[in-house]
């Protein structure tokens, strides 16, 4: 890894080197993440470890900020999958979402 100075290597060499690091951490990021789109269209990212699955649920909990995979069993039992990014929903905007009556309220 270079340090911030490096007298041997030129501007130019020193960006390019910096923007290589950048580039190998948001490589990581997205090979690590799932890409998944809800039924309403809406964008979201989950954790590859997680093992997400087509007909998991998104939920976010009264109170949260980030949304909640979870997966249905039965009788009304959830497995938590993991939380994930899901765009326009982060940062307890879901819940002023609801609060305006744009979102529903399930009790799980």
């Amino acid at each position: 890894m270079l340090d911030d100075f490096e007298p041997e290597l030129s501007e130019e060499q020193r960006r390019n080197a910096y923007l290589g690091r950048i580039e190998l951490y948001l490589g990581l990021a997205v090979i690590l993440q799932d890409l998944f789109i809800t039924q309403e269209g809406s964008l979201g990212i989950i954790n590859t470890c997680s093992c997400a699955q087509v007909g998991d649920e998104v939920y976010i909990l009264s109170g949260g900020y980030t949304p909640l995979v979870l997966r249905r069993l039965e009788n009304k039992v959830y497995r938590l999958i993991g939380p994930c990014y899901v765009h326009d929903y982060m940062d307890g905007k879901a819940i002023s979402m609801w609060r305006k009556g744009e979102l529903d309220v399930k009790i799980v």
